[in-house]
């Protein structure tokens, strides 16, 4: 699962240090998540997925696609989340 959460972490564009800051982690226990030294609790894979409209099946057993489909809310919301500046979470960051 590190090496899928290594790429969650590329693929978001963000340095570590905001991706930990994003799901409530501290940027040295992402590293050690990437690493494989750590094993994610389900609370950080869920704020993984929930986070970054990432597919907990691919997450954690590496079968599918990575990303679970957006729904029409859910962009509007991180157009105006964009729009006013807020951090919006939603797949457009990746």
């Amino acid at each position: 699962m590190h090496t899928r959460i290594t790429e969650i972490v590329r693929r978001s564009g963000l340095t570590k240090t905001d991706f930990a800051k994003k799901i409530g982690i501290s940027q040295p226990f992402l590293s050690q998540l990437c690493a494989g030294a750590k094993i994610p609790s389900e609370r950080t894979i869920s704020d993984i997925c929930r986070v970054f409209c990432v597919d907990r099946v691919w997450l954690v057993e590496g079968i599918g696609e990575p990303f679970r489909p957006v729904d029409r809310n859910e962009q509007i919301a991180a157009v105006l989340g964009q729009a006013i500046g807020s951090n919006a979470t939603a797949r457009d960051r990746l």
